[in-house]
């Protein structure tokens, strides 16, 4: 299996511990105990900077790169593609929501659970979309010059040392929300 393709699913693993956290969050809602908003702003960060600017671009090349070898999965692309688009809408959405609470404004609770669990199904149907139908097909289909393709395409979109550090940074924030998430469950 392609190095690539055991880090993107590594990085699901790590989206689906956040996205536990925010359900964990969820559920302090609907036990009428006050959610930790920071913590919930924290991992709606990472899912909007790291996941949205670096993870899902990654994949869109990988798609579109499997096309060129395998026509007939193109309703599937097209699908995650779409899903892309709409789970980086739906982030952004909610990490505006959840930062307004933290500013103290007032919302009401369906403004935040509502698109929570909205974020939280969709992101976790849209990996399991990936890692049972795409990732597969990438990992044998894709050749080492495919690969060297797309992570020139990706190295050639960022700014000189952004992505080191941005993955540090999203590294760092990440230990950070599992920490304070540890925290919390003692």
């Amino acid at each position: 299996m392609s190095e690539d393709i055991r880090k993107l699913q590594d990085e699901h693993e790590n989206f689906g511990k956040l996205l536990d956290l925010l359900g964990s969050q969820l559920q302090r809602f609907h036990q009428g105990q006050r959610p930790n908003y920071e913590l919930m702003q924290d991992i709606m960060y990472y899912m909007t900077q790291y996941s949205d600017h670096f993870h899902h671009p990654k994949e869109d090349l990988i798609f579109t790169k499997l096309l060129e070898h395998e026509a007939s999965i193109q309703p599937v692309v097209e699908d995650l593609l779409a899903q892309h688009r709409t789970v980086v809408e739906l982030g952004i959405k909610l990490y505006g929501e959840i930062s307004a609470i933290v500013s103290e404004a007032i919302l009401a609770r369906t403004m935040v659970t509502e698109p929570c669990q909205g974020y939280i199904d969709g992101m976790r149907r849209h990996m399991s979309l990936e890692e049972e139908r795409l990732f597969p097909l990438a990992a044998t289909l894709l050749l080492e010059e495919d690969w060297a393709e797309i992570n020139a395409v990706m190295t050639a979109g960022m700014a000189p040392l952004s992505g080191k550090v941005v993955e540090e940074r999203s590294q760092t924030l990440l230990k950070e929300i599992t920490e304070i998430a540890a925290y919390e469950n003692t």
